[in-house]
């Protein structure tokens, strides 16, 4: 998902003082960027470098009509100074299962394609894959397993994807399972989780609502 050509730098007498990557993202509505790997030379910080490569990245990515925008971020002060507000949370969090059984069938890959893209499509603020995105999806070693009309995305004892139909109080999945991804998307899905740890801000430039994405497409 990393293209040379979204990679953006500010340069200061022939030298780069701030990096940054965007990564072309698809809603119902339409085209956003994803904005990852923000960087300022150590002894360079604090100069405004960094917001400055924000705004030209905006303008730019607003003239190539993909103009809203979103990060991840631990500290929000810099992308605050250039529009952008928090939306959201990433969070781990236990999740609370039943003891007496585990999921072992697993769903293909076309399975799984077919559940995600309908689902997206249920509503313009969940992010779409195509085929470029589900290629990037496949490089993570993980198990998708029916549940409820859906399915739950297994990586050893970390979940970040699931689409689920009702609520279940109690899953049947390893004891040290934790959920990691959105706060908003847990609560959407009635996750049953518990004790939940911040982790990162998500946050959006140009959006109208919180967008509903998973982890597994993380940039």
């Amino acid at each position: 998902m990393f293209d040379l050509d979204r990679k953006w730098a500010y340069f200061r007498k022939g030298r780069i003082e701030s990096i940054l990557t965007t990564v072309p993202l698809t809603f119902g509505w339409g085209k956003a960027i994803g904005i990852a790997g923000v960087a300022t030379r150590l002894s360079s910080r604090g100069q405004g470098f960094a917001a400055e490569l924000l705004r030209e990245v905006l303008r730019s990515s607003d003239k190539d009509a993909e103009g809203p925008a979103l990060l991840f971020a631990k500290q929000t002060e810099v992308y605050e100074r250039v529009g952008f507000r928090v939306v959201d949370r990433v969070i781990r969090a236990p999740i609370d299962r039943a003891e007496e059984k585990q999921m072992e069938h697993i769903l293909s890959f076309e399975q799984v394609e077919s559940i995600y893209n309908h689902w997206a499509s249920e509503d313009p603020y969940r992010l779409r894959r195509d085929e470029r995105r589900w290629d990037y999806w496949k490089w993570n070693l993980r198990v998708c397993c029916p549940f409820t009309n859906g399915y739950v995305c297994i990586e050893g004892t970390v979940i970040r994807e699931c689409i689920l139909d009702s609520w279940v109080p109690v899953w049947p999945v390893h004891g040290a399972s934790e959920w990691f991804g959105l706060e908003s998307m847990a609560n959407r899905l009635h996750i049953p989780i518990r004790d939940s740890q911040f982790e990162l801000h998500l946050m959006s430039y140009g959006f109208d609502e919180v967008p509903q994405m998973f982890l597994t497409d993380q940039f």
